[in-house]
């Protein structure tokens, strides 16, 4: 009778080991290990495809690719706060690859800490490419600053105005609600200088101001004229309306 096998042990731990290290490894994003003085010990297989590089090539290395000279000081700042403090950072790379291809990546930095919460002399980074987030943010930033110096430059009279909660019109509403709630509660926000040189009005005067507080002479002329608006969607009309002194005055206006 042949003599029973012992059975085979587990190491749990070592499984659970090499599990977390294939995931991080194999991760999609981007993720490395530095020493608080930013020389690199870790990089994984994300980072390789996106630079373009081996690990033999940046492991004992700073940084992964070329970034400017006060990235790497704001760099080494955080990352020497982070190991005192055992904090988190967030912050914003920008490199040049080895194309000159310009890119961005936002990297969330974090101390590794033991069970005891020790520091391990290391810290980890993930990392997500940010670049066309960033250029479509600088086009609508660069949009929003032209379109502020022609609303302050125009030569006609413009307005924003708003309120603060969306006014339902359809056929489904209560159309009298809404409509006196447009009147009263429709307050302009911006105004440019020709608007105000129409109504001889400073801007601290019209901040605030709702459409009824444009027709005080005739309160129901101008309940009627935002129904109008507000049955279009887009309608050009010619009002009769008054200055601040009191002087009537026609408005050309579309809304």
């Amino acid at each position: 009778m042949s003599p029973k096998k012992s059975p085979q042990k587990i190491d749990i731990n070592s499984d659970k080991e090499k599990i977390f290290n294939s995931m991080i490894e194999n991760s999609p994003f981007m993720i490395l290990r530095n020493k608080k003085d930013a020389t690199i010990t870790y990089v994984n297989k994300a980072i390789e495809n996106f630079f373009g590089i081996q690990k033999k090539d940046v492991i004992g290395k700073k940084w992964l690719s070329d970034i400017s000279k006060e990235q790497k000081e704001e760099i080494k700042n955080y990352l020497k706060e982070a190991s005192e403090k055992l904090t988190t950072f967030q912050h914003n790379v920008s490199y040049t690859l080895k194309n000159n291809e310009q890119k961005i990546i936002q990297w969330i930095t974090q101390p590794l800490l033991d069970d005891n919460g020790n520091f391990l002399g290391e810290l980890q980074a993930i990392g997500i490419d940010i670049t066309d987030k960033h250029f479509y943010q600088k086009q609508l930033t660069e949009a929003q600053d032209n379109l502020s110096l022609f609303f302050k430059q125009s030569l006609d009279g413009f307005f924003i105005a708003e309120t603060d909660e969306p006014i339902e019109w359809n056929d489904k509403c209560d159309k009298e609600k809404s409509l006196r709630l447009f009147y009263h509660d429709f307050k302009i926000t911006q105004v440019n200088q020709a608007f105000l040189n129409q109504y001889n009005a400073k801007e601290k005067d019209i901040i605030g101001l709702a459409p009824a507080d444009f027709f005080v002479h005739n309160y129901n002329y101008g309940l009627e004229i935002c129904k109008k608006i507000l049955d279009s969607g887009y309608i050009t009309l010619v009002t009769d309306e008054r200055k601040f002194d009191g002087t009537p005055i026609c408005i050309e206006a579309q809304y």
